[in-house]
């Protein structure tokens, strides 16, 4: 199906059969605003007598409905049409999904840095305080405190109404990579690339200074045998937000340009912090090749969920499209994540380096993992996509790939209480 009129709501039906007629399905729709569900209903589609390789348009006038509502101005609205089974077959019954789709009617609305810094200044709240210590230094806000570790320039505690976020020895940190999958080992990714695996981060500058109500704190590293440099810029809002900027500067005439496989941050969190809603492609797994199988949503999960085991261990359980991640304990705290652009969020009680337990395609079996005592999050801009035209020696299609060249990307950390 086509959104063939987003306006007036037609839809544009092809029947890609070439010898049975569109006669055993029927046409459910959803209208999503912001990831709420305000309006469904079906369509019979035996009037239209779709032949094999025909097509038809039909006009489903709820599309047009929720784009004429005010109530609705300024939200995200997504169509999701099905196309499900009139009566059981062999090996499917009545009702099950053949096909489906999702329409962008209206776009989403995603923060800006400029915005979230206004809606703080507007709250009136109490300034940012500092606390600047020899070796560290403590920025803190409306019940959050946020350590940074002089020594490594990273930030080292995040707590809100004194509970502790990050796991004792872990630290906000760049990532630029996630665990290589059959395909990647196939076309020998995991050796080709390995410069971004672990690379030596050397701290060349550190600084803390006040803007206003805020705080801004910069840290510059170098990637010497990548021929990079990183910068992290932290701003500190007196609403206890945190917003972070990585930039990745490479040198274009570098004569090795080792591809990336993802371009992030990662953390690890308490493992009572295990309860995950997000909103974006969903609810399986996906990556940006395979995103559209998935449909854009709000999502209730866990973070045991997230875990699928391919009988080799590899990437699993991220998630493309992210417009929010909100990840807490059963009593509701914990932290929620937005970019200005979508996200790939990834969380798992495992590592990466136990998703990948060595650079050749050893015997390694999933069910041998054993699980971490923490949740293992992943907050990333894109990664590379995971292939598939085959697992033998051929790349993800070049829209896909993660080229050797500079990346920037901004987020926001919120507490969630």
């Amino acid at each position: 199906a086509t959104l063939a009129d987003a306006k007036t709501g037609k839809v544009e039906i092809y029947n890609e059969n070439f010898f049975r007629p569109l006669d055993y399905v029927s046409l459910s729709y959803e209208i999503y605003a912001d990831g709420i569900l305000i309006d469904k209903g079906t369509k019979s589609l035996s009037s239209l007598a779709i032949k094999p390789q025909g097509k038809a348009v039909i006009t489903i006038d709820a599309i047009a409905k929720a784009q004429a509502d005010d109530a609705n101005k300024g939200k995200e609205l997504l169509a999701n049409i099905n196309f499900r089974l009139l009566s059981d077959t062999p090996l499917l019954t009545a009702g099950d999904i053949v096909a489906h789709e999702q329409f962008t009617l209206t776009d989403y609305a995603f923060p800006t840095v400029d915005a979230r810094t206004a809606q703080a200044e507007a709250a009136k709240t109490p300034a940012v305080t500092l606390d600047d210590r020899a070796v560290y230094a403590v920025l803190s806000a409306n019940g959050v405190d946020v350590t940074f570790s002089k020594h490594t320039g990273f930030v080292s505690y995040i707590d809100v109404n004194g509970q502790p976020m990050l796991t004792d020895d872990s630290e906000l940190t760049p990532d630029f990579w996630r665990a290589a999958t059959d395909n990647d080992f196939g076309a020998n990714f995991q050796n080709r690339f390995a410069a971004w695996q672990h690379p030596h981060l050397d701290k060349k500058s550190f600084d803390i200074k006040q803007d206003g109500s805020r705080y801004v704190v910069t840290a510059e590293y170098e990637l010497k045998d990548l021929e990079a440099k990183v910068k992290l810029t932290y701003t500190m809002l007196p609403t206890g937000q945190l917003i972070v900027t990585q930039d990745l500067t490479v040198n274009p005439d570098a004569k090795n340009k080792p591809q990336l496989l993802r371009y992030g941050m990662q953390m690890q969190m308490p493992k009572e912090y295990s309860q995950i809603a997000s909103y974006g492609h969903g609810p399986h797994d996906n990556s940006l090749g395979r995103a559209y199988s998935q449909n854009i949503g709000i999502y209730r999960q866990t973070v045991a969920d997230q875990f699928w085991g391919y009988v080799r261990p590899q990437e699993t359980g991220t998630k493309t499209g992210v417009r929010y991640w909100t990840i807490t304990n059963k009593q509701g705290l914990g932290l929620s994540f937005a970019g200005t652009a979508p996200l790939e969020c990834q969380a798992l009680n495992y590592t990466e380096d136990a998703l990948q337990p060595s650079r050749h395609k050893a015997q390694h079996h999933s069910g041998d993992l054993t699980e971490r005592p923490f949740t293992d999050l992943h907050i990333a801009s894109r990664s590379m996509g995971v292939g598939c035209v085959n697992s033998w020696g051929a790349w993800p299609r070049s829209e896909y790939q993660m080229p050797y060249k500079d990346y920037s990307y901004t987020y926001i950390i919120s507490p969630v209480r």
